[in-house]
């Protein structure tokens, strides 16, 4: 564990000048605080701290041409062979070239980027001169090799296939040009390879409206769907969506590599950019050069995931797919105004607390602490030393959340074991003991709401917190929560969503997100909890059953795909160009460092 103390640190949207501390561990961001110091400590005094930048595609033997090929169009200049860069790469000494790519990472080095992701040129040759290049430099590139054999419209496929063997020895993957250029049969061979030797495949799609409209009429299918279809890992520009490429690039986020023993169970699309234009719901129909799109990426432990379907099956139940707690229960207790007002849902179960937040109507912080309502009860149990049941009973019909509502003299008694003498237990030190781990919980879930940006006005939660769960039933919790975290909170109960008859009980927080999961398979058109054996039988559709799965961390994943000249997106529905252009997040950052600095001086 290490602890990056007295840096400044640049926060929020704003990139505001603070004085923080990091926590760090394997690895990973543990917290950032003032206050905060554990394990080793590094004084990063009068420092300045932050990400170093991937640059996720790149041809950097590109930079011999500089400005070369202005007023032509994209395919005189990059098509394979014949454009002006490969002719130029062609006829350049490998004394130029190297020195060309090295002015290039230098300047990638100077503007924060450590690492970037190549498009080599040049087969065996071209790696070996990329990596000559970056010897003495601290920068590091990812090399995706190509080779001339993969091009032409009746390519030697033998020939295709132990050129990729002989580049994936000293490559960290392939990447052809485009299906533009490439057969079907020579993107199968690539995909193939590199998943042998577990390595990247990339190619570029979409690239222009004349390439997307190329491929549909020749094979039926956009740049994108083939990419997909082929399997490729990465793919690059993107800049023409058409039909159902958008869907197609979402499921393609299912495909990410994760650490071992994780496994993908949400991809939540939150929002896309166009030319630097945030706040972008829907994307086809605009026009623009540049495409980005992020999602929310929920991750749990495969091991659990497992275990939770032995559990399904052996009660002789099918299980058809899982959704995240939170996010089950703010289907039965939020509604679409406080999603877009900006509200934080709680969700206090018995073995984890989750956190789901939500503004603008879409999904943008989740997280799970790992203290829950049995948590409190082994507290209880310890405390009053007394057995897990009576301590689950105390908590559930006299525990409180604040010590100040129980008097001196209220006591309880509970039965002694086989032999002995009741036990008298003080409400009063039972509310105490509650009252500390629940702080505890709600300071972290508090934490986590602030990560998320909650003191950014752009962010602001203005619908406050709404509690859920089990937990949520503790007396005088509601009121605790609006103490500790200074947000108009309510509990959240699911009976809106059930029948005028149904049993008072299940209206109670504690069936959240039962009934949020009994929505999700409604909405999804799928049967809720029927015997296995039945769905054999009947060959009915899978069972839409869910349970609670521990996820681990959420992350964002981007992808950034880029387009010289400005082009209309095909087909469809008009979407709002409002929004404002942004300066790039490295020119904000630079401004502020010297507006900081500038009144330090």
């Amino acid at each position: 564990m290490i602890t990056i103390s007295n840096g400044i640190v640049l926060k929020g949207l704003n990139l505001v000048p603070s004085k923080e501390n990091i926590l760090i561990d394997d690895g990973c961001i543990l917290e950032i605080s003032p206050d905060i110091k554990e394990g080793k400590i590094l004084d990063a005094t009068n420092c300045i701290i932050c990400p170093s930048f991937l640059n996720a595609h790149t041809h950097i033997g590109d930079s011999i041409i500089k400005d070369e090929g202005d007023g032509l169009s994209l395919s005189e200049i990059v098509k394979p062979p014949n454009g002006i860069k490969h002719k130029a790469l062609e006829s350049a000494d490998e004394n130029s070239l190297i020195s060309s790519m090295q002015d290039a990472m230098w300047t990638m080095l100077k503007s924060g980027t450590t690492h970037f992701i190549d498009y080599r040129e040049g087969g065996i040759k071209g790696v070996k001169l990329l990596k000559k290049a970056s010897e003495n430099i601290p920068i590091n590139p990812i090399i995706l090799g190509r080779d001339n054999s993969f091009y032409g419209d009746n390519p030697d496929l033998h020939k295709v296939k132990i050129n990729a063997r002989k580049l994936l020895k000293i490559a960290d993957g392939l990447a052809p040009s485009g299906f533009g250029e490439i057969s079907q049969e020579v993107a199968n061979i690539i995909v193939d390879e590199c998943d042998k030797k577990g390595k990247i495949s990339s190619i570029h799609a979409a690239e222009s409206e004349n390439a997307q409209r190329k491929s549909i009429e020749k094979k039926g299918k956009s740049e994108i769907e083939l990419s997909v279809d082929s399997g490729f890992k990465q793919i690059v520009h993107v800049t023409i969506p058409v039909k159902n490429d958008i869907d197609l690039l979402i499921n393609q986020v299912h495909k990410l590599a994760m650490l071992p023993g994780e496994e993908i169970i949400h991809v939540l699309p939150q929002e896309f950019k166009i030319d630097g234009q945030a706040e972008i719901k829907e994307p086809i129909g605009m026009y623009g050069g540049r495409l980005e799109s992020s999602f929310h990426v929920v991750v749990g432990q495969a091991s659990s995931i497992r275990n939770v379907g032995r559990c399904i099956k052996s009660s002789g139940l099918d299980l058809s797919g899982l959704t995240l707690e939170p996010l089950a229960s703010a289907d039965a207790v939020l509604s679409q105004e406080e999603k877009e007002a900006g509200v934080a849902l709680i969700d206090i179960g018995g073995g984890t607390t989750d956190l789901a937040i939500f503004k603008d109507g879409i999904i943008r912080h989740t997280a799970v602490i790992p203290f829950g309502g049995n948590v409190i009860t082994d507290d209880i149990k310890e405390g009053c030393s007394i057995i897990e049941k009576q301590a689950e009973l105390l908590k559930v019909k006299f525990g409180s959340a604040w010590p100040g509502e129980n008097k001196d003299n209220e006591i309880v008694s509970i039965p002694g074991l086989r032999g002995r003498e009741p036990k008298e237990i003080s409400l009063k030190n039972l509310s105490k003991i509650i009252h500390a781990r629940v702080v505890e919980i709600i300071d972290q879930v508090f934490t986590e709401i602030k990560s998320y940006g909650h003191e950014d006005p752009r962010k602001k939660l203005i619908a406050g917190i709404v509690l859920t769960g089990g937990g949520a039933q503790l007396k005088h919790i509601k009121q605790l929560v609006e103490y500790i975290t200074g947000m108009d909170t309510r509990i959240g109960y699911p009976n809106e969503h059930l029948a005028g008859n149904s049993d008072e009980e299940i209206s109670s927080p504690l069936y959240a997100t039962a009934v949020g999961l009994v929505m999700n398979s409604i909405r999804n058109n799928t049967r809720s909890a029927v015997p296995l054996n039945q769905v054999e039988v009947e060959k009915a559709p899978p069972v839409q059953v869910h349970k609670e799965v521990v996820v681990e961390t959420s992350n964002h994943y981007e992808e950034e795909v880029i387009e010289e000249q400005p082009k209309k997106v095909e087909q469809a529905k008009s979407v709002s160009t409002e929004g404002r252009m942004k300066k790039s997040f490295f020119d904000k950052y630079i401004d502020k460092i010297k507006e900081f600095l500038d009144n330090a001086e």
